[in-house]
């Protein structure tokens, strides 16, 4: 009866999670005793609860829809019964009521919940009456719109609200008739004077202030900046170049009859490569179109303005163009940012490492550039990306091309396939491997606090803590499976966590890779533009995974290094950190071993080696380590770059966020890890975007126009621009 919503199929998982309620979790006893008087008083209640018990057998698949209904209402009642006795038990002296425009319903008592919360608000015992703090920056909207599709009615709730605090008839009565009054006294200004609006204006002050305030946070402060900082402009002087393109670009203009460049001409470069419906570009095509000669001239003095296509593809500088563009330039691409394949936490549990080392915490935010032209985010999202993916293919490649051909050739590197008889992309599943071991012994948040330092120790620290809480488990299973004093066998690197786990949980680790529809539910269907279904060899490194675990095989001699990278594995790697973040959200590190939470935190994982498996990622990766750790592979180096970056810090903040943004909060664990595991796996698979660009070349005297693309990926334009061009070009 009460399972609600709960599939047959799942009541038995509904069944355990009642059994186990009373061990995870501490019922009051008074608030117990309360509940059980309030049901004891309810007239009916337990006559309809056990008369539906007997309607709905165990054996009943299908509920009919009229006495689902019954049952929602009786649950409904139930929970509210609950809360009734919870507010009576609660005895408060202070509600504060935060953001309360959310809550209008509360205020009213014709709804259920305003009638619970009048019960709360109007508390009161032979000591005290409640007091009652309703907080506000934003509480109604000035100004709606009729027909407003959210259906606000702002003066109505305004008025709602004031009938709530001031609680007596006749001064609601005499507020409601100042502000008519006060309203016709505007339009009667002009013509009457002041006076009496003045008079009105004091008197609803008064009764306003008995309870209303407001109070400026700027004000808080002596000099009246309060939250605000004003961070001056360190724009780089014009250059000459800068100056020279204006004169060009409006002889163009004038030629074709389009009107003033010189707003254009501030806020965008390269305006007739990006420009896309305004009517200069419109002009300017038709006379390309037309081979109209007058054209020609005009255009080869403005050379400086055209983006050179040759340039971009052989990844040469660009000049930002606009001197405002070239300090954005500056400010976030020149200060590193490129390095970062995520914004470094805001609470590291570690000092960040490598690329994120010495990042000015302040400056490591996104930026959202506001203009009046449609041109203008085209412009910056194509030059601002290409200059961070210049930056990234020269750290590693010697001559970095920037052409269809040469992106062919760079393959990605964390595949796996099948050569020299042997599967070789077993190292990249260990990578994307959910251990449920590795996960609790590796928490970098435990780690990093155990000692109780007074600031966040370096990630060397970290790995040394987390390297002694590995090592009595890791000396067992290497003593137990090696075999031989022979060549080192790098079959470790994947099969010790999956070792780890069977020492741990045997049968709760072939239980999860013994899963039917492993393949499929751990990629979580996502597969690269560079995988073909009939290509990958994904399914077969899953069976060797699972027949391993099966029957566990006697390995070569360990890596020297096995327990330091099995601690960076428990630290950062991609799947390990995802188990713990979407355990964090789902109930805590006590879930851990969930059969549904590791699956979701393997297909975060695979959704990782999506995104380092793009050619940007990869050559930004190498080139962070080329000069040292070159000797390793990719998928170490991933590792490496995972654990310097705070990986765990990042995950364990977005997973916060996301659970309670997607409405996820009191949704069982394996719905919270779902939910949460798909967002986050979707950001890390979206798709680099790309921006059509016109190639304008003058050859022979004769000018040509053919379409190229830019990859966005550094900076995007922010919403739909189809309707702006639009609108531009009526302009």
């Amino acid at each position: 009866v009460l399972q609600g919503g709960v599939t047959f199929e799942s009541t038995d998982w509904f069944r355990k999670e009642i059994q186990q309620y009373p061990k995870k979790h501490e019922i009051d006893e008074e608030l117990l005793r309360r509940f059980e008087q309030t049901l004891k008083k309810a007239p009916g209640i337990r006559e309809r609860f056990e008369g539906m018990c007997e309607r709905f057998g165990r054996a009943r698949k299908e509920i009919p829809p009229v006495e689902g209904k019954d049952r929602t209402r009786l649950i409904g009642e139930l929970r509210g019964l609950l809360a009734k006795s919870c507010i009576d038990a609660l005895e408060p002296d202070l509600v504060i009521l935060d953001e309360f425009q959310r809550f209008k319903h509360l205020l009213s008592d014709d709804n259920e919940a305003g009638r619970l919360a009048s019960d709360l608000l109007s508390y009161t015992d032979d000591f005290t009456d409640v007091r009652v703090l309703m907080l506000s920056a934003t509480p109604y909207k000035m100004y709606t719109l009729h027909g407003n599709p959210q259906g606000d009615d702002h003066y109505a709730d305004f008025l709602q609200t004031l009938r709530f605090l001031l609680r007596d008839e006749p001064r609601i009565e005499r507020a409601e008739a100042l502000l008519r009054e006060f309203r016709r006294e505007v339009y009667r200004a002009p013509d009457h004077g002041t006076a009496r609006l003045e008079e009105i204006k004091e008197e609803l002050e008064q009764l306003l202030a008995r309870v209303m305030v407001r109070t400026e946070r700027l004000a808080s402060t002596r000099d009246g900046s309060g939250m605000l900082r004003e961070v001056a402009s360190r724009l780089p002087p014009l250059s000459t170049s800068e100056v020279r393109t204006y004169p060009a670009l409006q002889r163009i203009a004038d030629y074709l009859d389009a009107g003033a460049m010189l707003e254009y001409w501030k806020s965008a470069p390269y305006l007739l490569n990006f420009m896309q419906g305004y009517k200069v570009k419109q002009k300017f095509r038709r006379g390309v179109e037309a081979a109209d000669p007058g054209l020609t001239a005009p255009l080869i003095a403005a050379s400086g303005t055209l983006l050179r296509w040759e340039d971009v593809e052989a990844y040469r500088e660009v000049d930002p163009g606009v001197v405002r563009l070239r300090a954005l330039t500056n400010d976030m691409v020149g200060a590193g940012l490129w390095h970062h394949l995520w914004l470094p936490p805001s609470m590291p549990y570690y000092r960040p490492a490598g690329p994120y080392e010495g990042v000015d915490p302040r400056l490591v935010t996104k930026r959202l550039i506001f203009s009046n032209w449609a041109v203008v985010p085209r412009a910056i999202s194509a030059v601002l990306s290409y200059e961070a993916e210049r930056r990234i293919f020269q750290s590693y490649e010697e001559k970095p091309e920037n052409t269809v051909e040469a992106r062919k050739k760079r393959k990605p590197l964390l595949q796996f396939a099948f050569t020299s008889e042997r599967l070789t992309g077993m190292p990249v599943l260990g990578l994307i491997y959910p251990s449920f071991t590795l996960a609790r012994l590796g928490d970098p948040f435990a780690a990093a606090w155990v000692n109780g330092a007074d600031g966040p120790p370096s990630l060397e620290e970290v790995l040394e803590k987390v390297s002694s809480w590995l090592d009595g488990d890791v000396r067992e299973i290497t003593s137990r499976y090696t075999t031989g004093d022979g060549p080192e066998d790098e079959k470790w690197y994947w099969a010790a966590p999956i070792l780890l786990d069977l020492m741990r949980d045997a049968e709760a680790t072939r239980e999860w890779l013994d899963q039917g529809d492993l393949v499929d539910r751990w990629s979580g269907k996502i597969w690269d533009d560079e995988d073909s279904r009939g290509d990958t060899r994904w399914a077969e490194h899953v069976k060797e995974a699972r027949e391993f675990a099966g029957t566990p095989g006697d390995l070569g001699r360990p890596p020297a290094d096995l327990l330091p990278f099995l601690a960076e594995l428990a630290v950062a790697g991609p799947a390990v950190a995802a188990l713990r973040s979407l355990a964090r959200v789902a109930g805590g590190l006590q879930h851990i071993q969930d059969a549904a939470i590791r699956t979701s935190a393997g297909q975060v994982g695979w959704a990782f080696r999506s995104l380092f498996n793009r050619q940007n990622s990869t050559a930004l990766v190498r080139g962070c380590y080329k000069d040292r750790d070159h000797g390793l592979p990719y998928w170490r180096l991933i590792l490496r770059y995972s654990a310097e970056g705070v990986l765990q810090a990042v995950l364990d903040e977005y997973a916060h966020v996301l659970r309670d943004s997607l409405g996820l909060f009191a949704k069982p664990p394996g719905k919270i890890a779902d939910g949460v595991a798909r967002e986050i796996a979707a950001a890390l698979t979206m798709r680099t975007a790309s921006l059509g660009v016109d190639n304008i070349e003058v050859r022979d005297g004769r000018i040509s126009i053919d379409g190229r693309r830019m990859r966005l990926g550094f900076a995007l334009s922010f919403g739909d621009q189809s309707d702006e061009s639009q609108r531009e070009g009526i302009r």
